[in-house]
């Protein structure tokens, strides 16, 4: 693996984590958003039922967060071996 072959996959790292993280402050305001208008307008659901739904969701949101930032990291740790490996 060259210098630069290895700064490219390391900036695409970076870059798709930058990415993910973004969709997932973008997510979260959403989720913020709907929120708040189910409380306003509960509809059929009672204001329990709108909290729980969400704080599930905020759980789902943070443990695939956390699963795909370990797979940033899986892959950065595979960089580094291929580099090593090139050495």
């Amino acid at each position: 693996m060259t210098q630069d072959e290895y700064e490219n996959a390391k900036a695409e790292i970076e870059k798709a984590r930058s990415e993910l993280k973004k969709d997932f402050s973008e997510a979260a305001e959403e989720l913020d958003e709907e929120l708040a208008r189910l409380r306003a307008h509960p509809g059929e659901h009672t204001v329990e039922e709108v909290e729980d739904a969400a704080r599930q969701a905020r759980e789902h949101m943070e443990r695939t967060r956390a699963a795909m930032e370990a797979n940033f990291t899986e892959l950065e740790k595979q960089l580094e071996a291929a580099r090593a490996a090139d050495a």
